[in-house]
């Protein structure tokens, strides 16, 4: 539930899954039903080239910072003497 009401909701959704996977289908789809060719194309297929490196840079830092939110919950919930922090738990 965190990631949908988190402070991780925007590198998550908005930055990782609609800037960079849905606005590059939909850029490329508009231009082929276009009939785009030439600079235009190249321009489009770079700009849909880079909106996808940032949603590939935006899940792996998800990944990492993700993962270091949780050890530091799963340290302040040991200092608490309160369970959950093993895996399977």
């Amino acid at each position: 539930m965190e990631y949908v009401t988190g402070p991780r909701v925007i590198p998550l959704f908005v930055v990782e899954f609609a800037i960079g996977a849905a606005t590059p289908i939909l850029v490329l789809s508009y231009m082929i039903s276009r009939g785009t060719t030439g600079k235009a194309l190249v321009a489009g297929v770079t700009l849909s080239a880079c909106l996808v490196l940032l949603s590939v840079f935006m899940m792996r830092w998800n990944v990492v910072i993700g993962g270091q939110e949780i050890s530091k919950t799963c340290i302040r919930r040991a200092q608490e003497d309160r369970a959950g922090c093993e895996f399977g738990a």
